[in-house]
């Protein structure tokens, strides 16, 4: 009987990592939940999301397209939402938000490609998370053209909001926070119990 390759342990890297991930993911879902008068604090977890998913990164291998072009959409997706917390212009808000969206999906589509290349629980994590990622950023396109669609999503009020008093919580990025906060969490677990690091080549 042969005896199955036992994965190789959990690096600290990877165990940080998944608890910076994971404290970010919670953080995120429960200021998507609060008053808007909290959405300051998101930028202690974008911080904190920063810091993990470059562990992340690390274990799948920075050195590979899908893994650094995810991380630095992320960058991006971070700078574009600090930017749109900071900022009192109504319509520099409404495009760093958008921004914000997109990136985020992206930075979690690449990943999730990246997860498909990977052995058969991180393709099914990957799967469900190019679905999950690739379905709301076909909405923010559509939903900028077609009304209906969009103000299902949320999408119509975030393309309108310089048209009306400033914000800072629109429905469409809670929306995408809480799948961010999903993703994270899977990713967190896969992280923790080293399945990310079994599955580099």
């Amino acid at each position: 009987m042969t005896a199955s390759t036992p994965k190789p342990p959990t690096t600290l890297n990877a165990r940080v990592g998944a608890i910076a991930i994971g404290v970010a993911a919670i953080g995120t879902a429960a200021l998507a939940l609060a008053p808007e008068q909290l959405a300051p604090l998101s930028l202690l977890s974008l911080l904190i999301a920063t810091f993990g998913l470059w562990a992340l990164s690390d274990e799948m291998g920075m050195k590979k397209p899908l893994v650094r072009g995810a991380f630095v959409a992320f960058a991006f997706a971070a700078a574009a939402k600090s930017q749109a917390l900071l900022n009192l212009d109504v319509e520099v808000v409404a495009r760093y938000s958008v921004f914000y969206a997109f990136s985020v999906l992206l930075a979690l589509l690449l990943w999730s490609a990246a997860f498909l290349h990977r052995e058969k629980e991180l393709k099914i994590v990957g799967t469900l998370g190019v679905v999950a990622t690739a379905t709301p950023i076909i909405l923010l396109i559509v939903g900028h053209v077609v009304v209906g669609v969009g103000g299902i999503f949320g999408i119509t009020a975030l393309f309108s909001i310089a048209d009306g008093p400033l914000q800072t919580k629109f429905a469409a990025i809670d929306n995408i926070d809480f799948i961010f906060s999903g993703w994270a969490i899977v990713a967190s677990l896969m992280l923790w119990g080293g399945y990310i690091r079994a599955s580099e080549e």
